[in-house]
């Protein structure tokens, strides 16, 4: 984060990871409604950008896969298994010159061009590229009978919780709610500042004091929450009311290390 020509801090914004999860289900699905919801009134009224087709890969295809209302293939096990291995071994060879990202060759990777491809994707725009590859490949030939079967499909907030399982466990865990240590590095890198989503007001005033700012200067923050950083908000908590314990507790694994980084309780109340 650049605040002048003369100064520069480096600062990372962080949300307690359940309230990313509530916010990701009304987002992501709808908050339940039926997919065939999302039109363009939807979109121009909620100011989602993500075309159906789009969601219909990352989101609503796979989950049917994971609730278990659509058998998975072997081919799409076999795809994600590959995808996954390309991209560990990318991400532990590749590196940055200026804002390239320098893969090794494919050749001497071991994995098939296709694979190799992939990978890279998944470095470069999120470990989700993987799972869309695959669903192409091993749906695509009936995509259209799956639209048409599945048109008016609606999830639970417990069916998406279950697909951020499958997801965590086949590598391809979606960058909106990938854990921030998975993605900002932050035990890796010196931040000035972390700013909690929930107290960005005031945190935010204290930062630009810090540099130097006048009192009248405000950062421009996409949310408004209320409630202090340690704790759910009693809106979002009423999501996981009902959600098994031993899913909270696999959900709450996932997110361990975000919890405990940046002083957020795990009690959904």
């Amino acid at each position: 984060m650049s605040l002048s020509a003369n100064l520069s801090v480096s600062a990372m914004q962080v949300r307690h990871p359940l309230s990313r999860l509530a916010s990701a289900y009304r987002d992501k699905y709808l908050n339940g409604a039926p997919i065939s919801a999302y039109d363009s009134p939807w979109q121009a009224r909620t100011g989602s950008l993500t075309t159906w087709e789009y969601r219909w890969f990352y989101y609503w295809l796979p989950t049917l896969i994971s609730s278990g209302r659509l058998e998975p293939t072997p081919l799409l096990s076999r795809l994600l298994k590959r995808h996954d291995l390309a991209f560990r071994f990318i991400s532990r060879n590749y590196r940055k010159d200026g804002a390239a990202l320098r893969v090794p060759q494919a050749e001497s990777s071991g994995f098939d061009a296709f694979s190799y491809h992939v990978g890279t994707h998944m470095v470069a725009n999120g470990r989700q590229k993987g799972l869309e590859f695959a669903l192409v490949q091993a749906y695509g030939h009936v995509d259209k009978d799956l639209r048409r079967i599945y048109a008016n499909a609606s999830f639970s907030f417990e069916e998406f919780l279950r697909f951020v399982v499958w997801e965590k466990d086949w590598g391809v865990t979606d960058l909106h709610w990938t854990p921030y240590v998975d993605t900002c590095f932050p035990c890796q890198q010196n931040y000035d500042y972390i700013l909690h989503l929930e107290t960005v007001s005031e945190e935010a005033r204290v930062l630009l004091r810090d540099v130097g700012y006048p009192q009248d200067v405000r950062l421009p923050t996409e949310h408004r929450m209320q409630g202090i950083s340690k704790n759910l908000s009693v809106s979002d908590a009423k999501y996981f009311e009902k959600v098994p314990a031993r899913l909270l507790e696999q959900i709450v694994s996932i997110f361990e290390a975000d919890f405990d980084l940046f002083g957020y309780k795990k009690d959904v109340v």
